[in-house]
């Protein structure tokens, strides 16, 4: 078995009646999808890092909290991870999934698609430096705050969204080095400042959303010049 996907069923959910000691036996797994179960705001097993063939794991909608455990870092051929809405801190403060820094480092060091990542504190300065990193997604981040950082950004990061995330300041203009971006989403994340001439630099840019923030003066005219490269017609996942 290399695939597992034990969504709920008749009010009960099948990881339930697989058993999670049994579960943890399957070394093998390739991909792993526990979305949507309940796990009444427990914490992530620390046993998850025992999948040496893992490379996609889907706890979305699952109710885990607390700190996600540094063994996940042990994953390391893992390409995807999906944490969005482990535990709905709107309705149940304090219930939230946390990322140290360093459980954070070791996950991303392998990861080419992150997505809904439970930052807190604030933006990490490093993340645009990471050699695979291809997605981000760092939607309806409350509790991470602070600015996009001014350092030279290199990454092959083809798919950027933080819309809905307390970030403030300026766009900075390295932004622009980013050749790979294919699609840009910064939708009400309380920006300001000018929109940064370099945006005219990102030439595979498909889709760019900027509204609701706080832009002022002029669009560069360097922005309606772009010239797409990429031919396909796929569409990032926003």
């Amino acid at each position: 078995m290399s695939n597992l996907n034990p969504r709920p069923t008749h009010g009960r959910t099948l990881i339930d009646a697989y058993g999670m000691g049994t579960l943890f036996h399957l070394s093998h797994l390739q991909k792993l999808d526990l979305s949507f179960n309940d796990f009444s705001n427990s914490r992530i097993f620390s046993n998850f890092g025992r999948f040496p063939s893992l490379t996609h794991f889907d706890l979305s909608s699952s109710w885990f909290s607390g700190l996600v455990p540094y063994e996940i870092s042990y994953l390391s051929k893992l390409v995807s991870l999906h944490l969005s809405y482990s535990s709905i801190s709107y309705l149940v403060p304090g219930r939230t999934l946390k990322l140290e820094s360093s459980t954070l480092k070791g996950i991303v060091r392998n990861l080419t698609k992150p997505r809904w990542l439970p930052f807190e504190g604030s933006f990490p300065d490093n993340i645009f430096n990471l050699p695979n990193i291809q997605s981000l997604t760092l939607t309806a981040n409350p509790n991470l705050s602070g600015q996009f950082p001014k350092s030279n950004w290199t990454s092959p990061l083809e798919v950027l969204d933080a819309s809905m995330t307390p970030l403030s300041g300026e766009l900075p203009g390295s932004l622009g080095n980013l050749k790979s971006l294919w699609g840009l989403a910064l939708i009400g994340c309380n920006l300001s400042g000018s929109i940064p001439a370099s945006l005219g630099n990102l030439s595979q840019l498909g889709f760019l959303f900027l509204s609701g923030n706080h832009f002022s003066g002029e669009i560069p005219s360097s922005v309606f010049s772009y010239k797409p490269h990429r031919t396909d017609n796929s569409c990032p996942c926003f």
